[in-house]
């Protein structure tokens, strides 16, 4: 990134947006636990107010010519106004639970860090893949490409996590399921779901497209995104993303992490092949090495799902039903 520092000062934006960031870490951790405690619907709607204040933010930031530090603004922003929700919401809560907690203990080495370890190298693994774009694209491309991939990214991680919200409110129900032994309801539940999740993403794509076209000639927003090509290429990769996703749910839901391998695999061919697109292809095909990973990792994860799915349930001897018996419906 110092390569192009003659031409952006990009250090005081890139600090901005790594406090925001530190401070979105620690929302999403507590929200993450109190979803875990069947509080899914207040948690995600603070997630939604939280979102929508940052979107209206980088709009105006962009509008405004802030440039680089319109991402950074939007983030520390919204951020610091989650925590401050997160506070009135759950403070009482967390309160009472330090305070009944004094005098307890429990064997958390044992039965939390080596799963941690494992989430900590296949989330590291997908940091790696969806956050190295912009660097990249801004050491070979200049600052004006690199900010037509970073917003674009953004925007469709944003119609992912849309998306996603009928697979995580149904998350703590998923995990009773199993600990009940459930394994029908499991299946019905996670599979209808997981139908609900494409079908909103492949909505979201025909949305974010029409509304493209539309802006062209009528809105400068609209050419701050990349072009058609790579944005359907980006789309695509998001869109198998959302299956990875759920089947990721359904197996961490069983408290296990099955997929450490297949994402470090992963992050490093998407990496190297991100690294050749950006310096001998141009820049429409920056997300090909991207895209092309689901091409031999879906099918990977598919086969760990299956296996995981069939074994899980054949363990309890109880009698089993194929995917395709069941109807989400």
């Amino acid at each position: 990134m110092s390569s192009r520092a003659a031409e952006s000062n990009w250090l005081p934006p890139w600090l901005l947006y790594i406090f925001g960031s530190t401070i979105a870490f620690i929302n999403n951790g507590l929200l993450f636990f109190f979803e875990g405690c069947d509080s899914v619907s207040k948690s995600q709607k603070l997630r939604a107010k939280v979102n929508i204040v940052m979107i209206a933010i980088l709009c105006v930031s962009l509008s405004s010519g802030l440039k680089l530090y319109s991402l950074a603004v939007s983030v520390s922003i919204s951020s610091l106004l989650g925590l401050i929700l997160l506070c009135r919401a759950y403070g009482p809560a967390i309160s009472s639970l330090l305070s009944n907690a004094k005098g307890f203990s429990h064997p958390w080495r044992k039965e939390f860090l080596p799963l941690l370890g494992r989430y900590s190298l296949s989330w590291a693994s997908g940091y790696f893949i969806f956050q190295m774009y912009t660097p990249i694209m801004f050491h070979y491309a200049g600052p004006v490409e690199a900010g037509k991939i970073g917003i674009s990214i953004t925007l469709w991680s944003g119609v992912l996590s849309l998306s996603n919200i009928w697979l995580y409110v149904v998350t703590p129900k998923l995990n009773i399921h199993i600990s009940k032994k459930k394994w029908f309801e499991l299946d019905y539940l996670f599979f209808r779901n997981l139908i609900l999740s494409g079908t909103t993403f492949l909505i979201g794509i025909a949305v974010i497209f029409s509304l493209l076209e539309f802006s062209k000639g009528h809105f400068s927003l609209a050419d701050r995104f990349l072009n058609p090509v790579s944005m359907l290429i980006l789309a695509s990769g998001w869109c198998l993303q959302l299956i990875v996703n759920g089947l990721a749910i359904y197996l961490r839901a069983h408290k296990e992490e099955p997929l450490v391998v297949p994402s470090i695999v992963s992050a490093a061919y998407v990496i190297i092949t991100t690294y050749f697109a950006a310096r001998y292809l141009p820049p429409e095909y920056f997300f090909l090495g991207f895209l092309s990973s689901y091409l031999w990792g879906l099918p990977w994860i598919i086969s760990i799902f299956n296996k995981k799915r069939l074994n899980g349930h054949r363990s309890e001897q109880q009698p089993l039903r194929s995917a395709s018996q069941i109807n989400p419906y």
